[in-house]
């Protein structure tokens, strides 16, 4: 038989708060920079240079929107981690407690 499994519940719903934290963090940050991005316009301009600088598959705008969804993408990643410790807790404290009632019905005479 291997090693008993030992697992804080609690400790885990501690870490999931850590990762809802980042992730809450994270998206204000993402958020603080779409709207300065906003707000900012185009000031490229729109002759030849500045339509090489913000088109193409290299372009400025290929890369911001690249950046916003990836780093969208990790407060995603971030809350489903948390999501998961959470679920994990939950689900080993109702198996403990599942087992627990068993054992005792199993003791009964």
């Amino acid at each position: 038989m291997g090693k008993p499994v030992e697992l804080e519940p609690e400790g885990l719903r501690r870490a999931a708060n850590g990762f809802d934290d980042v992730a809450d963090r994270t998206k204000k940050l993402l958020d603080t920079l779409k709207s300065s991005s906003d707000s900012k316009g185009e000031p490229w301009g729109d002759d030849h240079a500045g339509e090489k600088f913000a088109d193409g598959e290299k372009g400025y705008k290929k890369n911001r929107d690249n950046t916003f969804s990836s780093v969208s993408t990790l407060v995603d990643v971030l809350r489903q981690n948390a999501k998961n410790l959470r679920d994990s807790a939950t689900m080993f404290e109702e198996n403990e407690h599942d087992l627990a009632n068993r054992d005792k019905r199993d003791q009964r005479p």
